[in-house]
């Protein structure tokens, strides 16, 4: 991980958003820092994630640290078709509170 990664990190799961300008045009941040708090709502620790996951806590903290190199790779094929990369994570259902069903 980084230096710069783990400043912006620190800052961001503090509440901190001042570096959102470098986050936006960084993928690997981008991702990466959407993994690490979905994991944290999650309520679970690298070592579960791995576990669940069928891999090593060490797998998941490489793509909890900013640098994932697959993901150069597909931004700078995005940007070759002048086209932004958006990768996500969301949550499997979301509840409408009005359906007693995840929608």
């Amino acid at each position: 991980m980084s230096k710069e990664f783990q400043k912006i990190r620190k800052r961001w799961l503090s509440g901190d958003y001042s570096d959102q300008e470098i986050v936006v045009n960084n993928s690997e941040y981008r991702l990466s820092l959407a993994l690490i708090e979905a994991r944290i709502d999650a309520g679970l620790t690298q070592r579960e994630v791995a576990k669940r996951m069928g891999m090593s806590v060490s797998t998941v903290s490489r793509l909890e640290s900013g640098n994932i190199p697959e993901m150069r790779q597909l931004d700078a094929l995005a940007k070759a078709l002048n086209c932004r990369l958006e990768v996500g994570i969301r949550p499997l259902y979301s509840w409408d509170e009005d359906s007693p069903l995840p929608t």
